[in-house]
């Protein structure tokens, strides 16, 4: 589906002083991310002692697009 990993993308946007400076400025500017697709297995959740938990699943995705003369391609 994203042809470019995200930090690649972001990195367009944000000036850099640093790469501490720049991964904090990342880190901030993500709130909200929109996941689509059929969820694969049943999600599992774990967590370390003293960290974040972390949900872990596969998502099943796929991407259609049209060519030049309006036919219409899907992969995935």
């Amino acid at each position: 589906m994203f042809r470019r990993p995200v930090l690649q993308v972001f990195r367009q946007f944000v000036r850099h002083e640093s790469e501490v400076a720049s991964s904090l400025v990342l880190e901030r500017s993500l709130n909200r991310v929109q996941l689509l697709g059929r969820v694969g297995q049943d999600p599992v959740m774990r967590q370390v002692e003293g960290k974040n938990p972390v949900t872990i699943f596969s998502l099943a995705t796929n991407e259609m697009w049209r060519s030049g003369d309006s036919e219409v391609y899907q992969m995935g």
